[in-house]
């Protein structure tokens, strides 16, 4: 029998104030006559959910038929669902949770971590870190994106690497592997660090030139790190700045999100394209990683138009137009922007019916595009169920330095505002707006939670590097 933890519901409780407040005299109440029942109404032939339970509006508009009790949720449109958002459930050894579609996906299957599935969660560590939403966790998926391969970033002098950070007081034991083929075993003591050295992916770290621009899918061009407690872990493309005498020039890095914080809905984020689509092309996609054992079919709105995938996967679309590919388990999805008219994209929606893993990023962007010199540009996308209004932040600290500094002479010592945000209430954000923003914009300001302070992250306006 199905073990199933339902989300708590909160209670409400209505206070009714029957005695005027006052000195004044009362008046006799109006006699209005007898209370008329104005009757049930509903539209012909359209769901409703009282309650759990669904029916529909009879054709005489004021009859309830085919009535049928949820024994989870209810919605109008589709009737009773097979569960409640956030529902969790065990089927002998597997973890589930109901997503937003009211669809069950698969969190763990317990047993591969020698563990048991208890109430709706693996009875481990791991599972106490998935309860709690936390940005650490036992499986994480790591991918090698395009970057800008040739020149100075030669392959064989610069590492794609994995730094993997254990915050728990007891070891973690952490294993690589890729395509089902294990890769690599690490122990990381408490509260330590180990970094973990992985090939790049032939086909797709160097698919992007400035003469080739495509989109791609490749099969099992993402790593999964899982761990018997859990970590926080960072991806390096490449991790040197410097080695062997040579610099990389291009190089960034990004946190990655444990599986259990992903979903299948995303909002995309990226930057313009350098270049022009006739000529030599900097290009700036979305890379989308399949997760999960069972195939996500995956729709995307692009904001701009996407390029073609090289092996026919998929054609090339116009901005708003609605793309559909699937996703296997360890694929990862290049959405190469390309053709006439925007070249960003940001704003960009993305829903597949799995949980994926969902990158912005740039082979090598010129930022700002006055800049004569390029880096290149990756961060993994936060799924748009955990987005929200507030956010904290710290200054950062300079090499060389003991602490921040968040003042210099004469003021700030870099910018504190979003360059180009309205001014006044907050207003919708648009794809040309986030444009704009990331273009002049080469800081974030914030508001301490504590004091009185204002301050913000600092970015070096002449390097031309976003990190």
């Amino acid at each position: 029998m199905p073990h199933v933890l339902r989300p708590q519901a909160a209670s409400l409780s209505l206070l009714l104030c029957l005695a005027s407040c006052g000195g004044a005299e009362r008046q006799p109440p109006v006699d209005g006559g007898p209370p008329v029942d104005g009757g049930f109404s509903c539209e012909p032939e359209r769901g409703y959910c009282d309650g759990r339970t669904h029916f529909v509006c009879g054709a005489d508009g004021a009859s309830r038929v085919s009535e049928q009790r949820c024994e989870s949720g209810c919605d109008p449109e589709d009737g009773c669902r097979p569960c409640a958002p956030g529902e969790r459930l065990c089927e002998e050894d597997v973890s589930f949770v109901c997503n937003e579609d009211a669809r069950w996906v698969v969190v763990r299957d317990c047993g591969e971590w020698g563990s048991t599935c208890g109430v709706g969660v693996c009875e481990d560590a791991c599972g106490e870190a998935e309860l709690r939403r936390r940005n650490v966790g036992c499986e994480l998926w790591a991918a090698p994106l395009a970057n800008l391969f040739g020149g100075e970033l030669d392959p064989e002098r610069f590492d794609f690497r994995v730094v993997v950070v254990n915050p728990n007081a007891e070891p973690a034991h952490v294993a690589v592997s890729r395509g089902g083929r294990r890769l690599r075993d690490v122990v990381v003591g408490p509260g330590r660090l180990e970094v973990v050295v992985l090939p790049w992916v032939d086909g797709m770290s160097d698919a992007l030139t400035p003469r080739r621009f495509e989109s791609f899918v490749v099969e099992e061009g993402a790593y999964r790190i899982t761990s018997d407690r859990p970590i926080a872990a960072f991806q390096f493309n490449p991790f040197e700045y410097e080695s062997e005498g040579r610099k990389s020039f291009t190089n960034d890095a990004s946190l990655l999100f444990p599986a259990h914080a992903l979903t299948g809905d995303y909002v995309g984020l990226s930057y313009a394209a350098a270049g022009t689509p006739s000529a030599a092309r900097l290009s700036g996609y979305l890379a989308l990683v399949g997760t999960t054992e069972e195939v996500a079919e995956v729709e995307v709105i692009p904001s701009a138009p996407v390029l073609a995938e090289r092996g026919a996967a998929f054609e090339s679309i116009g901005a708003g137009e609605t793309l559909r590919f699937s996703l296997r388990r360890g694929e990862v999805a290049h959405l190469v922007v390309g053709g006439e008219g925007s070249d960003d994209l940001s704003g960009t929606i993305v829903h597949a019916t799995q949980p994926i893993a969902s990158f912005g990023g740039h082979v090598c962007a010129n930022v700002t595009t006055e800049m004569g010199t390029c880096d290149h540009l990756e961060t993994q996308l936060p799924p748009t169920q955990t987005l929200g209004t507030r956010y904290a932040g710290a200054p950062l600290v300079e090499l060389g330095r003991e602490e921040a500094q968040t003042e210099g002479e004469g003021g700030p010592r870099w910018p504190t505002i979003l360059r180009g945000a309205p001014e006044g209430p907050s207003a919708p954000l648009d794809a040309a707006l986030i444009g704009r923003l990331l273009y002049y914009s080469l800081a974030l300001s914030a508001w301490k939670e504590h004091g009185r302070s204002r301050w913000s992250l600092r970015v070096n306006p002449s390097s031309g590097n976003l990190h």
